[in-house]
């Protein structure tokens, strides 16, 4: 069935962002992933939360990154995770920071890596702990850089350490790692260096790492410092390498102390 406005049937390809904003929100449970893609990406101005509860999961589908950017935050407040499972990856290129803030937590669920990988970096400044700690560990996989350093410190509280574990690599130096515990630090640190030094990947290596720290973390999450540093015994350095070092933020460094640069590889620096 067609997309039922006030009147009757309407064709999607001639909806407005007015007629929209007039159509009741019941209009769209008839919603197909055809009828989303032929609709013009300026309609999506008049779409309200009501209008998203409505909408099957599966018109998700017909989404992209057009209609995204013109939809107003408030009407993300309709989505549920079997609405953002549907979402191509791609649409999610069009999310900002007040969408995401208007977006239920539970919707976080429905994320994958393809979808965070899409996700603008701004648009984690809308991010907080309870939609953290509702999105899936591996979508995390999808977690760059810039988007790492964009998110508020308050969304790093959500995350465990089978999240952390997650990112990739090369994102990890850009995670805020000063609230993890200085125990659970210096238990991961152990035993990331005993993994590398038996030859593990550097990403097998943090996986270790975070199972090792699980024992020792909070419900909540946060980022490594100088006081973690310092509370590391002098024999944890044995198995750093460059790599680790060029990771490690600079102000981790003030932890250091004579016995532990002793104690570090010369291949390390």
């Amino acid at each position: 069935m067609p997309i039922m406005g006030p009147n009757g049937p309407m064709e999607p390809g001639g909806i407005t962002a007015g007629d929209m904003a007039n159509m009741p929100a019941a209009g769209f449970a008839t919603a197909t992933a055809g009828d989303m893609a032929a609709m013009p990406a300026d309609a999506m101005g008049g779409m309200t939360a009501p209008m998203m509860e409505a909408m099957p999961p599966a018109a998700m589908a017909g989404m992209d990154q057009p209609m995204m950017e013109a939809m107003p935050p408030a009407a993300m407040g309709g989505m549920d995770a079997p609405m953002m499972e549907a979402m191509p990856p791609a649409a999610m290129a069009g999310m900002d920071a007040p969408m995401m803030e208007a977006m239920p937590p539970v919707a976080m669920t429905g994320m994958d890596a393809d979808m965070m990988s899409n996700m603008p970096p701004e648009a984690m400044a809308g991010m907080d702990a309870d939609m953290m700690g509702s999105c899936p560990p591996e979508a995390m996989a999808g977690a760059y850089g810039d988007m790492m350093a964009a998110m508020p410190p308050g969304a790093i509280e959500g995350m465990d350490m089978s999240m952390l574990t997650s990112i990739p690599i090369e994102a990890v130096a850009e995670v805020d790692w000063a609230s993890v515990p200085p125990e659970a630090m210096a238990a991961g640190m152990a035993a990331f260096t005993q993994a590398m030094a038996d030859g593990s990947t550097p990403e097998a290596a943090f996986e270790i790492a975070g199972n090792a720290a699980d024992p020792y973390m909070p419900a909540d999450m946060g980022d490594m410092t100088a006081d973690m540093m310092s509370d590391m015994p002098p024999e944890g350095m044995g198995g750093m390498n460059a790599d680790m070092m060029g990771n490690m933020p600079p102000e981790a460094m003030g932890g250091m102390d004579a016995p532990m640069m002793e104690a570090m590889p010369p291949h390390a620096m």
